[in-house]
């Protein structure tokens, strides 16, 4: 399993408030993007997911209203996108999902 802390960390602002899948970070030809951590919070009830472009690479997180998720450092990844693949967040309503994430590109 790789081990990422040698490469220089990229930092992405969350903040969406449509039903679609909204891209955060934009692909890099040939290149896989690789989260390291995460946090979110919903101003209401929404569920959301993160995406390799289209495709799911993780499960729907249903979160409540204010509530949110934080997932902390993880020096092999969390999960990574598909090789020129952006990564994309969907949420399945109009709700404000704010907060950030680090990344990077290998």
């Amino acid at each position: 399993m790789p081990n990422y802390e040698s490469l220089p960390p990229q930092r992405a602002v969350i903040s969406e408030s449509t039903a679609a899948t909204n891209e955060l970070v934009a692909a890099v030809t040939g290149k896989k993007i690789v989260v390291l951590n995460y946090a979110i919070v919903a101003t209401a009830a929404v569920g959301v997911n993160f995406e390799s472009a289209t495709t799911d690479i993780s499960g729907v997180m249903q979160l409540g209203a204010n509530g949110g998720i934080a997932h902390t450092d993880n020096e092999f990844g969390l999960f990574e996108t598909a090789a020129g693949a952006a990564l994309a967040m969907t949420s399945d309503a109009a709700v404000q999902v704010s907060g950030y994430l680090t990344y990077v590109v290998v």
